[in-house]
């Protein structure tokens, strides 16, 4: 106090180490590179894991996208046509679109002549094709979600592992020999749940917008479906009215 002329600084320039004869050494800042890399080899591999997943559900975003057109209105106005018996015009108001619902009434109306029996045939048909677009990359995405906490349960048992062999050669006398096996085994649980997480929750959203693709596509092929039997029934009505009438 003497010294300072009466009066305490704030900051003292001084450190307080363990060892006289140890050098100290300042922790460098933590960076995502240094964080990959203290999770070892299994690190990496949850990394790649995340990366191909945040693809795949891209993907599966854009496909999603791509499927799920074909309006309310045009459902509508085709199934109109198609109770009036004007195919053509109802296909002119399907159009092109390679969207689910689309592609489903296009091949309906395509097959619009044929026997009721075979057209229920070819809607089951369409609707089982257009399945497996609506679903592509699902499965991949959830598997990825279930692997990821594994690879971090796997890379927390081989830092325990590495730390115990640290220990039985060296001891337990210097902590920093030993903080790189206890950073592995956290770390690598941490880069998994990371991955897991998101990945869980986006793969069940996208699922459930998938699910809502096609129940409307099967309603609107059901709607359709109805509506070229109508025709069928009134076609054949008066026919076999006639014929009655002939016998």
């Amino acid at each position: 106090k003497d010294l300072l002329g009466g009066t305490t600084p704030e900051t003292a320039g001084l450190f307080l180490y363990e060892n006289p004869k140890q050098e100290i050494t300042q922790a460098e800042p933590k960076t995502l590179g240094s964080i990959i890399e203290s999770g070892g080899a299994v690190g990496v591999v949850i990394i790649g894991l995340g990366l191909l997943a945040l693809a795949l559900v891209l993907l599966r975003v854009v496909l999603l996208m791509l499927v799920r057109g074909g309006s309310e209105t045009m459902v509508d106005k085709v199934v109109r046509l198609a109770h009036a018996g004007e195919i053509d015009k109802a296909l002119a108001a399907v159009g092109r679109s390679s969207a689910s619902v689309p592609r489903v009434l296009r091949t309906l109306l395509e097959h619009a002549k044929t026997h009721a029996d075979v057209l229920e045939d070819v809607a089951a048909e369409a609707l089982l094709r257009e399945v497996p677009r609506a679903e592509r990359f699902g499965t991949a995405i959830m598997v990825a979600a279930a692997v990821a906490p594994l690879l971090g349960l796997l890379g927390t048992v081989t830092g325990m592992i590495a730390t115990f062999d640290i220990i039985t050669e060296f001891g337990t006398g210097d902590p920093r020999k030993l903080s790189g096996g206890i950073a592995e085994a956290l770390v690598t649980t941490q880069l998994g749940l990371i991955v897991a997480i998101p990945s869980l929750l986006l793969g069940n959203l996208l699922n459930a917008w998938a699910n809502s693709v096609m129940g409307r596509t099967e309603r609107s092929a059901l709607a359709l479906l109805n509506a070229l039997m109508a025709g069928k029934d009134s076609e054949t009505g008066p026919k076999l009215v006639e014929d009655k009438a002939s016998a």
